[in-house]
């Protein structure tokens, strides 16, 4: 995807090119794969907009029904800002429809995965059965916590006289003391536990 669409809103009469045009069709689940400085935010800018107000899919979407996931919170804020400041242009210099999409703006849900998530289930926390209060660990919390509960498991396994963790243990020592210590059988469960969550994997190993 290229054209002078980066960098943000400029005049209404964007020069779009005809690969960003068919994105606003929006005619069918659509993938889009560009480089840096090719446009990639003031497209979806556009999309989301082009969506509340109907010129996407031929009806206006409603702003709650749209999500824009990020990588980053900085990378949320900037999106959420560049929406506003194209809503509020386009309002101005068009009217019409374009001030209710301008109002809408804000419903659109801009965020990380886990702020939006966390979102989702604050809203419906009763029936997810969780404390609204709930907080997301950041990564440091959430990799203590799993160093902490597999060295548990590990010396349990030891404590049982479980042959397997006996051997492992011997060859590789019992590990996860910490951060600033590597090696050991925790410290290698814990690494196949963060692979096999990546993976999406549940449930026992099978042999």
């Amino acid at each position: 995807m290229t054209g002078a669409a980066a960098g943000g809103a400029g005049s209404i009469a964007i020069p779009w090119t005809a690969e960003q045009e068919a994105l606003f069709r929006l005619a069918g689940p659509t993938a889009v794969s560009a480089g840096a400085g090719a446009g990639k935010t003031a497209a979806l800018v556009e999309l989301c907009l082009r969506l509340l107000a109907g010129e996407a899919t031929g009806a206006p979407v409603d702003a709650g029904a749209v999500v824009a996931i990020t990588f980053t919170e900085r990378a949320a804020a900037e999106l959420e800002a560049r929406l506003s400041a194209r809503a509020e242009q386009l309002a101005l210099e068009r009217g019409g429809g374009w001030v209710a999409v301008r109002d809408e703006v804000d419903r659109i849900g801009v965020g990380t995965i886990h702020a939006y998530c966390g979102r989702l289930l604050r809203a419906h926390a009763v029936e997810a059965g969780l404390d609204p209060e709930f907080r997301v660990l950041d990564e440091a919390e959430a990799g203590d916590l799993l160093a902490r509960a597999v060295r548990r498991a590990v010396v349990a396994a030891l404590d049982a006289r479980r042959p397997e963790a006996l051997l492992l243990a011997g060859r590789a020592g019992v590990g996860g003391a910490g951060r600033r210590r590597s090696g050991g059988l925790a410290d290698v469960v814990a690494s196949l536990l963060r692979a096999r969550r990546t993976r999406g994997d549940r449930g026992p190993v099978e042999p």
